[in-house]
């Protein structure tokens, strides 16, 4: 192979595999701690660093909208979502 060819395939291998390169660095969550967190069981945490981490993974199926009186409950399934909003 020519070398103008074999360059000109990288250069465009890059272009390609940029936007995914870029996605997956954006996919890391990156947090600093004073201590090691002791657990990712939601039933069982017992500190602070492992209640951020979870909350930061995981999503509650139901939250609560505090602009009405008085407060209603929102759950945050997307079929759930669907259901309400055209209902």
């Amino acid at each position: 192979m020519r070398p103008a060819a074999v360059l000109r395939f990288v250069a465009v291998a890059l272009l390609v595999a940029a936007p995914a390169l870029i996605s997956a660095q954006q996919k890391v969550l990156r947090v600093p701690f004073i201590i090691a967190e002791t657990n990712f069981d939601p039933a069982f945490v017992s500190d602070l660093y492992s209640h951020n981490v979870v909350a930061e993974i995981l999503e509650p199926p139901l939250t609560y909208d505090f602009s009405p009186r008085p407060p209603r409950r929102c759950p945050r399934s997307p079929t759930a979502a669907a259901r309400t909003r055209f209902a």
